[in-house]
Parts: structure tokens; C-alpha cells; sequence
């Protein structure tokens, strides 16, 4: 028989699992709710600078960028800030929008937002009103 004061019992063994069972999911609501549920890549000075801007639209496809193309689209922004939203992937645009270009734009930020909550949390919708220039990346 096991005495109730053993630490090796099968009753200890129960209530140990089960108390570390509690704190496992505790830790992971603490941390999938503390997540951002965006992603973002920041390229440049991250003070908001507010520029003259131009509209225009450049519409392209076809998996490559035509430098011509998107130097006029900086050109538009009056060198503010660029903002790349994309569904999936990475920062592959910041430093080819940044300086590949030889356009000076005070920042440029991809944004992956790809659920619905990263769509309208307050920092993504505050990002897209304060910008010079909107990329929409597209791909499959």
C-alpha cells in the first residue's frame, strides 16, 4: 500500500501531469494571445514623415519588376513611406524598394497579413493610412 505521503505514487503521478497539463495550456493562450497575428519587415527610419504625394497606379505581372515601372512609383510616393502587403513570404522587397532603386523614401515596411485579425488590427490599419505608396504583392 502506498502511504499518502509518497511522491512516487501513482496518485502524485496523476495530479503532477495534470497540474503541468493546466499550466501547458495556460502558457500557450498567454502566448498565442500576447502574438501579433501580422508580420512585419521594417527597412528605414521608423518616424512617420508626411510628403507631398502624387496619385498613379502601376499595374504589373509576370514574376519579374520592371525597374522603370516601379522607380515611378516611388517617384509618386514624394519619398515617404512605402508599404508592402503581402499574404505569405518575407521582406524580399524592402532593400530592392529602399535603395535599389536610387529613389530616397523614408521607409519601407512589408506587412504579411494573412487572417482576417491581422487585417484589422489597429497597428496594420494605422500603417496603411499613414503612407506614401501601397505594393500589393501578388503569387499564388
Amino acid at each position: 500500500m502506498i502511504s499518502p505521503f509518497c511522491f512516487c505514487g501513482k496518485d502524485f503521478y496523476f495530479r503532477k501531469m495534470k497540474v503541468l497539463i493546466i499550466y501547458f495550456f495556460i502558457c500557450i493562450s498567454v502566448y498565442g494571445f500576447a502574438q501579433t497575428p501580422y508580420t512585419s519587415f521594417f527597412t528605414g527610419d521608423v518616424n512617420d514623415v508626411t510628403t507631398s504625394t502624387q496619385y498613379g497606379v502601376c499595374l504589373m505581372g509576370g514574376a519579374t519588376e520592371d525597374d522603370n515601372a516601379m522607380t515611378w512609383f516611388l517617384n509618386k510616393s514624394g519619398g515617404g513611406d512605402i508599404v508592402v502587403i503581402r499574404a505569405t513570404g518575407t521582406n524580399g522587397y524592402n532593400t530592392y524598394l529602399y535603395s535599389g532603386l536610387g529613389v530616397t523614401v523614408n521607409s519601407v515596411e512589408t506587412i504579411v497579413i494573412n487572417s482576417l485579425a491581422a487585417a484589422n488590427h489597429s497597428y496594420v490599419r494605422q500603417q496603411l493610412r499613414n503612407v506614401g505608396g501601397y505594393f500589393i504583392v501578388g503569387g499564388d
